[in-house]
This record gives structure tokens, sequence and C-alpha cells, in this order.
């Protein structure tokens, strides 16, 4: 839901504490794009929870997902994957 860049000014790992998704099987994409969009529903201190559409070039909704999202005592720095070099 979040990009690299983003999680690197929170400089913080966030872990997923819950994530629930609704997709609708009746709608298809053979062709064409998907939009994903997601947005922060509200962001506490070490707690935020999120909201993501996926969406068709018509803007048929595809799947939905919200998620609830803990801060982690971890740095992300502390993390080889994430360190800069």
């Amino acid at each position: 839901m979040m990009s690299e860049a983003h999680f690197r000014k929170l400089e913080r790992m966030y872990l997923s504490a819950e994530f629930n998704k609704i997709f609708q099987p009746e709608l298809t994409v053979s062709e064409g794009l998907m939009i994903a969009r997601g947005k922060v529903v509200n962001a506490g201190r070490t707690v935020w929870v999120a909201d993501a559409t996926l969406v068709d070039e018509q803007g048929r909704q595809l799947s939905r997902g919200t998620g609830t999202f803990m801060r982690s005592k971890m740095a992300l720095d502390d993390i080889e994957t994430y360190a800069e070099g």
C-alpha cells in the first residue's frame, strides 16, 4: 500500500496487524489497464489504517482491501535489505 520512499520517511517498519480483502469474481480483466489506488485513512502514532481499491479502465471495482498496520520497534536502517549503499 505504501512505497519504500514513504516508509523511509517513517524510519520504522510498519507490520500488518489485520488485512481484509474483498474480491468481486464476477468482474474480470482480460486486457487493458488495472488501476490500484490507496490512501491512509487514519495515521496515529503507532497504528495506521489504510484502504486500497483495484479498478479497471471503466472504473469498475475489481477488489478492495483495508489494513491496520502497527509501528514496529525495528528501525528500517537495521534491516539489511533497506540499508542504503
